[in-house]
């Protein structure tokens, strides 16, 4: 019954989401197509537009996983270049990180081409991205390593964060789990993200795994094959 009633609650309130988010992106549509605009300011607003964008794709995932929804997430995959596609991502959280005085490095070893859908790449990686900075300690650090061989790609974000207590690491990929020490924080989530992320990256033909010390920080492992045809 209390699971049911929850996931009324979120999907209630995605929905009801829906609404204002879609008027925001038509005003920002407006301002962006009115022309006129400082080349600074239209470069934030396309981010901004962009974020909203994500933001509304990411509430269908939601009443979807609320909704218990059977129906399979649809890839449409393309060429990709990931290394842009993170590039983008810390982009758009670099201001929420800069708050807290959270650090983010990132290395590649080259510009990774893969066949992929990016969009959802993008939620994967915001998803990664973003939990590394909420589950960090202020002043803390976000390191992202891109490597990869002929056929596989590896994503590796680690932080120095809260981590994750050991009893609790089975779970994290279960519908709306949340640890007890985010429980009992400031800290919000849906719990929800690495659940999805993790579908994603399957849908590929890779796989995300988490290892985590609690207290030390937390590490994810996205891997991804370059063309899942030929994987």
């Amino acid at each position: 019954m209390a699971l049911r009633d929850r996931d009324d609650l979120v999907a209630s309130v995605s929905h009801e989401l829906r609404t204002p988010l879609t008027s925001v992106l038509g005003y920002l549509e407006l301002t962006l197509d009115g022309g006129g605009l400082p080349p600074a300011a239209e470069a934030q607003l396309q981010v901004a537009h962009k974020n909203a964008n994500r933001l509304l794709d990411l509430l269908a995932d939601i009443l979807a996983a609320s909704n218990g929804a059977e129906q399979p997430m649809v890839l449409q995959p393309g060429p990709c270049a990931l290394l842009d596609v993170v590039e983008q991502s810390i982009e758009s959280l670099l201001p929420w990180a800069s708050e807290r005085e959270i650090r983010i490095d990132c290395a590649a070893a080259e510009a990774t081409s893969l066949i992929a859908d990016g969009s959802r790449l993008r939620q994967l990686i915001d998803n990664v991205i973003s939990n590394a900075i909420k589950y960090n300690v202020d002043r803390g650090a976000v390191s992202i390593g891109l490597t990869s061989d002929e056929k596989m790609v590896w994503l590796i974000v680690r932080d120095t964060g809260i981590g994750i207590a050991d009893e609790e690491q089975p779970r994290l990929f279960e519908r709306f789990f949340r640890s007890e020490s985010v429980r009992n924080s400031t800290v919000h989530g849906s719990g929800l993200g690495l659940g999805i992320s993790r579908e994603i990256a399957r849908l590929h033909g890779g796989d995300l795994t988490v290892q985590s010390v609690e207290g030390e920080g937390t590490t994810v492992l996205v891997t991804l094959p370059k063309d899942r045809d030929r994987a």
